[in-house]
């Protein structure tokens, strides 16, 4: 994820974004969060822009690493062995559990 902003005649506000590739294979991104605008932001951190961009890399790098964590639990590990060899008399291994190959 990453800090984008979005700069207006008056205002310059803090987003965190994130990247990804949707359905049809194109590249787009999403916005997660809206850190607020600039003023506020310095106003409450009581820092600059400079400062105000450090907080935001941050709070990007804290979400990165929470949506990694609720992710992860989403790896399914399939062991495979190169070394042994498949006993081609059990259906169930080539037929996705089923005993006889499917009807086309």
């Amino acid at each position: 994820m990453r800090v984008t902003t979005s700069k207006s005649k008056n205002s310059e506000s803090f987003y965190i974004t994130k990247s990804y590739t949707n359905a049809q294979g194109k590249s787009t991104s999403t916005t997660i969060k809206k850190l607020g605008t600039l003023a506020e932001l310095s106003e409450r951190l009581g820092t600059d822009r400079d400062g105000v961009m450090a907080w935001a890399k941050e709070q990007a790098r804290i979400e990165t690493e929470k949506y990694k964590k609720e992710t992860e639990d989403a790896v399914v590990t399939i062991p495979f062995h190169s070394n042994r060899i498949m006993d081609y008399s059990m259906f169930r291994f080539r037929y996705g559990g089923a005993t006889e190959p499917p009807v086309l």
